[in-house]
C-alpha cells in the first residue's frame, strides 16, 4: 500500500482505478484556464490533495480491504457497511470516531451524496472522512445518491444504529451528486441543517412554487467551493459560450448569465438575503473593487482572502436580511475540477455554525 503522500512521483504513476492514468493525466484535463499543474501540487496544498486520494488510489472499489479499514483505523475512525440484500444501490457506509469524546453528546451527520459515476471510494477523497475523529462527526455515503426514496431510508437506518443529532444533518456533493445534492436540499430542506456544494451549480430556479415557499420557510444555509480553473466561477460567466468545447452535451443557454442569475436569486430568495440586479452581476468582474467579487463573479456582503498550503482562497458571504450569514462561495485559485483539498476543513468550519431545531424546523445560528 502507497502511504507516502508527499511522494511527487505519484502524481506520474499510473494507477488502475484511475483506468491507466496516472493522477496527473486525470486531473490535468479537468482543469481550463489558469489551471497550472506544477504550481497546484508543488507544495502543501498538492500533498494534502494526494493525502486525500491515496485511500481511492490505493483501493478503487475494494471497499471493506483489511488495509483500508486499518488505515482509517489508526486515525480514530470505523468504517463499517450496511450491505442490502437484494439492491445493491441501497447498500451504504458509516464512518464514526473510534473513541467518543462526549459518549452521551449526538452526532452531527455529513451526508456525501454519491451518484454511480465513480467508485464510492472515490467519496473518501473529498476530504470530509479525515475529519470524523477530530470533529467528533458521522460521515455516511450510500451506493446511489441519485434517489430520495434511498437518501430518506439511509438516514432513518442510520439514526437507527448510530446516535444521530437530528438537528445536525448536513448534505455534501460533487459535479453531478452536487447536482442531486441540490434537488435533495430541496425536497428534504426542513430536516437539513446546511448544503455543500463542491464543483456543482443547481437549478433551484426551476423548483415548484411550493418548494420554493417551503425552503424560504425555513431556509438552507449554503457553502460552495469551487476551483477557479473550471467553468462555474465566476458565476456571471459560468458554462457561458465556449462551453460547448468543453462540455459537448449542453449549449450555451444551458447556464450563462441568465440561469447563473436565476440560480443566484432563487437561493438569495430562500435564504432572505438582498436581491442583486442581472446589469451589476454582469459588470462586476469590470467594475467592482473588490478581488473576491470579481473572481466570483457575484456581488457579496464581506469578503476576504486567504491562503491554505500557499494557494489563495477567495472567498465571499452573502448575509439575510437580519445580517446573519446564509451563503459562502470560495473559489480557489489554480484549483480544477476535483474537490479542494481542504473542501471538508471549509465546509465543516461554516455550515457547523447552523442547526435546526428536529421539533419545529427552525434553522438556529451559533457563530
Amino acid at each position: 500500500m502507497i502511504t507516502n503522500y508527499r511522494d511527487k512521483g505519484l502524481w506520474n504513476t499510473p494507477f488502475p482505478v484511475l483506468n491507466g492514468k496516472t493522477p496527473r493525466q486525470w486531473i490535468a484535463p479537468e482543469g481550463a484556464g489558469g489551471f497550472t499543474f506544477h504550481a497546484y501540487v508543488k507544495g502543501e496544498y498538492g500533498e494534502r490533495l494526494m493525502e486525500n486520494l491515496l485511500p481511492w488510489l490505493n483501493f478503487g472499489a475494494d471497499n471493506m480491504n483489511p488495509e483500508l479499514l486499518e488505515y482509517w483505523r489508526a486515525r480514530g475512525i470505523e468504517k463499517q457497511m450496511h450491505e442490502h440484500p437484494e439492491d445493491p444501490d441501497r447498500t451504504w457506509f458509516a464512518y464514526l470516531p473510534a473513541h467518543r469524546e462526549h459518549p452521551d453528546k449526538p452526532l452531527p451527520v455529513w451526508y456525501v451524496n454519491h451518484v454511480k459515476n465513480r467508485d464510492i471510494l472515490d467519496t473518501e477523497a473529498w476530504g470530509f472522512v479525515r475529519y470524523v475523529a477530530e470533529r467528533q462527526i458521522l460521515v455516511i455515503t450510500a451506493e446511489d445518491g441519485n434517489s430520495e426514496e434511498i437518501f430518506e431510508q439511509t438516514l432513518a437506518e442510520a439514526a437507527a444504529l448510530y446516535p444521530i443529532d437530528p438537528g445536525r444533518i448536513y448534505l455534501v456533493g460533487h459535479s453531478l451528486s452536487g447536482s442531486c445534492a441540490g434537488r435533495l436540499a430541496v425536497a428534504f430542506a426542513g430536516r437539513l441543517a446546511g448544503l455543500c456544494m463542491l464543483g456543482s451549480q443547481y437549478g433551484g430556479q426551476n423548483s415548484k412554487p411550493e418548494d420554493v415557499a417551503r425552503v424560504r420557510a425555513c431556509g438552507m444555509p449554503r457553502v460552495d467551493i469551487h476551483g477557479l480553473a473550471e467553468h462555474i466561477l465566476p458565476y456571471n460567466k459560468t458554462l457561458g459560450s465556449s462551453s460547448p468545447q468543453v462540455y459537448g452535451n449542453i449549449t450555451p443557454t444551458d447556464m450563462g448569465l441568465d440561469a447563473s442569475f436565476a440560480e443566484q436569486q432563487f437561493w438569495r430568495g430562500v435564504n432572505r438575503c438582498r436581491p442583486i440586479a442581472k446589469e451589476a452581476m454582469a459588470r462586476i468582474d469590470t467594475v467592482s473593487g473588490d478581488p473576491v467579487e470579481r473572481k466570483l463573479g457575484i456581488p457579496v456582503d464581506r469578503s476576504r482572502v486567504f491562503a491554505l498550503g500557499s494557494v489563495r482562497h477567495f472567498a465571499g458571504d452573502i448575509l439575510r436580511e437580519d445580517g446573519r450569514p446564509a451563503m459562502r462561495v470560495i473559489g480557489v485559485e489554480g484549483a480544477p475540477h476535483y474537490p479542494s483539498a481542504y473542501a471538508g476543513m471549509l465546509a465543516l468550519d461554516f455550515l457547523s455554525q447552523f442547526s435546526r431545531d428536529p421539533e419545529t424546523g427552525a434553522l438556529e445560528f451559533t457563530p
